[in-house]
């Protein structure tokens, strides 16, 4: 997990890894998704730097393990747990009627 946040976060600060980690986190809780790290992870479609695989390479930041260790070991998520989507802020704010925007965290808005 902490590879991919800290490959999707981009160097964010530790509050938007630790809201990408609680979407991870969220999805692992709900019906709605696979019930495993790697699953959630890998489900096609999800994660942009699961397509190029480069994040398996990278070395976590300590901002992105210090996050990790916050939501899946102290339980101190940062979103809600019907928050389980989000995407890049350069983008357009609407989802259509598909999802409801929550908030925006470092780079990205996350959605119900």
């Amino acid at each position: 997990v902490a590879q991919l946040i800290h490959a999707e976060g981009k160097g964010g600060s530790e509050e938007s890894y630790q809201a990408l980690a609680s979407v991870i986190f969220n999805r692992l809780q709900s019906s709605r998704f696979p019930d495993t790290v790697e699953d959630v992870c890998y489900q096609s479609g999800q994660f942009t730097v699961v397509k190029k695989d480069s994040f398996r390479s990278s070395t976590p930041s300590k901002k992105a393990l210090e996050a990790v260790m916050s939501v899946f070991v102290e339980g101190e998520l940062t979103l809600p747990e019907d928050v389980m989507y989000f995407k890049s802020s350069r983008l357009s704010r609407d989802w259509g009627s598909s999802r409801e925007y929550y908030a925006t965290v470092g780079g990205n808005m996350y959605y119900s």
